[in-house]
């Protein structure tokens, strides 16, 4: 059995790379083949794992979803659990705009990608053809977009149909049609590769010392998905436990992943769509 788990990113995520490129320190986990920004599910592993101690399972539980390791000393109950966790893919990221505060903007691929895995969960849900979409231009309700420094001239209206289908899959986020279809923007797959590139959040940290002066070499920039982004993640389950895991996620709703927990970052409300839901 399986499901679509939803993401929205209440407050700035950090899920890092373990080394520097040429512009930033620790910049964000990214697909090798897009440039897109996700959390690997390793990852997501990691952070349901430590989720389940507050979300209501009993130590065999965690057992049975998680599975025990080779090194851990539990005889011979050893192997793989019973949920099988994706990545967290980025379905819609907030930018800038002089519009407004922000607007959202995904791509063809993003949404052929969500598209399928929705229909792989068995989730009822429609995502309408797109034509191609040149580059320079954009899908939108504006005639004219400026998102950061860049302006984009509208070649045709979102398809009828994709707000509403949208609106399903977040709804910890949109609560009626008209607040995410005057925010969403579709480009063409290149130009949301240059805004997942240069437009994620970039913050400098530095560490002090005793007397509030920085220590030497410890001044190091991080790169951040910003708030309000939107993920989805496939769930799995082996051995009948889906509607335990949606139980649990509708009680306990709130995820954290990557870096910097201490400094309040990280933190993701969920939402499950079931196996065979009808929207």
């Amino acid at each position: 059995m399986s499901a679509i788990v939803s993401f929205l990113a209440e407050t700035p995520v950090h899920v890092g790379i373990g080394q520097s490129n040429a512009a930033i320190d620790l910049p964000f986990a990214r697909e090798s083949s897009t440039g897109f920004p996700h959390v690997p599910g390793s990852g997501m592993k990691g952070a349901f794992r430590v989720w389940s101690n507050g979300a209501g399972f009993d130590d065999g539980a965690k057992k049975d979803l998680f599975g025990v390791a080779a090194d851990e000393d539990e005889g011979s109950d050893k192997g793989a659990g019973s949920i099988l966790l994706g990545e967290a893919r980025l379905a819609l990221l907030p930018v800038r705009s002089v519009s407004h505060s922000y607007l959202y903007i995904t791509c063809p691929t993003i949404l052929r990608r969500l598209s399928q895995d929705v229909a792989r969960a068995g989730v009822s849900l429609a995502f309408p053809k797109l034509d191609e979409i040149a580059e320079g231009k954009c899908l939108s309700e504006s005639e004219i977009i400026g998102l950061e420094e860049r302006e984009f001239q509208r070649q045709g209206y979102v398809p009828e149909g994709l707000s509403e289908t949208l609106i399903s899959l977040f709804p910890q986020r949109f609560s009626n049609e008209d607040e995410l279809g005057n925010r969403i923007v579709i480009l063409n797959d290149a130009d949301f590769s240059w805004f997942a590139e240069f437009a994620l959040q970039v913050v400098t940290r530095n560490s002090l010392d005793e007397n509030k002066r920085v220590k030497t070499g410890a001044l190091w920039s991080e790169e951040l998905l910003p708030t309000d982004s939107l993920l989805w993640m496939f769930l799995g389950t082996r051995n009948g436990t889906l509607e335990k895991v949606r139980t649990a996620i509708v009680a306990e709703p709130y995820l954290q992943v990557g870096g910097n927990e201490t400094i309040g970052q990280g933190w993701l409300h969920m939402q499950c769509l079931p196996l065979g839901a009808a929207i």
